[in-house]
């Protein structure tokens, strides 16, 4: 199983002042066999 995830982080003042995230939810349920598609796991 493999999964695809990405992070950015804007920081300010050296903290962390905002996140944004893309996880690939798709991917993943296509590899547990919850929706109909190509398994693409690795």
């Amino acid at each position: 199983m493999s999964n695809n995830e990405i992070f950015v982080f804007r920081f300010v003042g050296g903290r962390i002042a905002e996140t944004w995230g893309v996880i690939d939810v798709l991917g993943l349920m296509r590899q547990i066999g919850a929706l109909p598609g190509t398994n693409t796991a690795t």
